[in-house]
């Protein structure tokens, strides 16, 4: 007798990532290859984000801190935010998977703009959710006006991808608080601030400043980007301390590993490689 699975796995098209780096070049024959898809940093980690990681490895017959103290205490101190209002998981991907199942129930209706991360649809599929999925402007941005129109009493979140992926456009400070002060108090507003740290406007507001203004927002990031650690996989969210505590509940033990878990604490404490690459990819975007 055949075992059925779910239903809902029916409606989700599966995540195929691109061919490897090592898979091209035995493909091919090839001694280099520069790959795109996937947004990686062609800067890598900075070098004392690799000491960390050399130093960390050699306790890896240890698990890790479940709760990850030492990295939730320095992007408490990095933001200047309460250690309770982070939650840390293995990737941006795991805390908005861990988010959904935490949030989404049989009917809920999830709302965000098409393209984007394909993560928010074929998590709220499998949770049983209805994506509402709302096409992006001719300018390529996400249409805020045409969201808010959508929304109704089954909206449960509503994703905002900022800058978005694939498009990256970006919604302004100022259109996204007109949105959020429309948003009724009873839907959670998510952003998803992969490349944030990629917004050249020193006058910008982003998630975390937001959410330091009270706004009810929930804001995701990661270390995969920015940081160049995106095969450690290590992201976390931003929110009140009640919007984390059913996320905690359902949380792995060991959503975050060791290694990821100090190789990111050095990553945010290195300004001076930080700034650098910044100054770096400012560059080039003049010149292409």
């Amino acid at each position: 007798m055949e075992i059925s699975h779910r239903e809902q796995i029916n409606e989700i098209d599966p995540y195929i990532p691109g061919k490897s780096i090592e898979d091209v070049k035995k493909e091919y024959n090839l001694e280099k290859v520069i790959r795109l898809a996937s947004n990686e940093n062609a800067h890598g980690p900075s070098l004392k984000s690799i000491e960390a990681a050399h130093t960390a490895i050699e306790n890896m017959n240890l698990y890790p801190d479940s709760a990850a103290k030492l990295l939730t205490q320095e992007i408490s101190k990095f933001y200047e935010i309460n250690i309770d209002e982070i939650f840390t998981g293995n990737g941006a991907d795991n805390v908005l998977t861990t988010l959904i199942s935490a949030y989404i129930s049989e009917g809920d209706e999830v709302l965000y703009c098409t393209p984007t991360f394909p993560v928010y649809k074929s998590m709220t599929l499998l949770m049983g959710g209805i994506p509402i999925e709302v096409p992006i402007t001719i300018e390529w941005k996400y249409d805020l006006d045409e969201i808010l129109a959508r929304i109704n009493q089954n909206t449960k979140i509503i994703f905002i991808c900022n800058p978005n992926n694939p498009t990256g456009t970006v919604v302004t400070s100022e259109e996204l608080i007109n949105f959020l002060d429309k948003v009724p108090n009873n839907i959670h507003v998510v952003l998803d601030e992969a490349y944030i740290e990629y917004i050249d406007d020193n006058d910008y507001l982003t998630g975390v400043e937001l959410f330091k203004r009270s706004y009810s927002i929930i804001v995701v990031r990661t270390f995969s980007k920015f940081y160049g650690l995106a095969g450690l996989r290590i992201g976390y969210a931003i929110a009140k301390k009640e919007v984390l505590e059913p996320m905690l509940q359902i949380r792995e033990a060991f959503a975050t590993n060791r290694v990821a878990i100090e190789t990111a604490v050095a990553a945010l404490n290195d300004e001076k490689f930080t700034k650098y690459h910044l100054s770096e990819i400012i560059k080039e975007k003049s010149i292409y």
